[in-house]
């Protein structure tokens, strides 16, 4: 089941990678398989340019960190949540709207 999720997202990646709950869920379900291939799929959607992630209450990247924390990843678990879990702005990418 997780692994259709994944399919899914990967056949329309291009226009689901700009939906938020969709980024979400594909991420969570990486988180379920478990798997170095999924972490690496999941490090691939959060890494494409039309991916954003605003807040540090964002789970994509949290259930990605945990996947790599599990797998034994714990540099690329740190640079996640050091990269998006910063609620200090100036640690992250300006932006022009508020965070809120």
């Amino acid at each position: 089941m997780f692994q259709d999720v994944l399919d899914t997202f990967n056949s329309d990646f291009d226009r689901l990678v700009t939906k938020f709950d969709c980024v979400k869920l594909t991420c969570l379900a990486c988180y379920k398989l478990n798997t170095p291939s999924a972490l690496q799929e999941g490090l691939q959607i959060l890494a494409h340019p039309s991916c954003v992630i605003d807040t540090p209450a964002n789970r994509s990247y949290q259930a990605l960190a945990l996947l790599a924390y599990n797998l034994k990843e714990f540099s690329i678990a740190y640079d996640l949540l050091t990269k998006y879990g910063s609620t200090n702005m100036s640690d992250r990418k300006q932006r022009d709207d508020p965070m809120f």
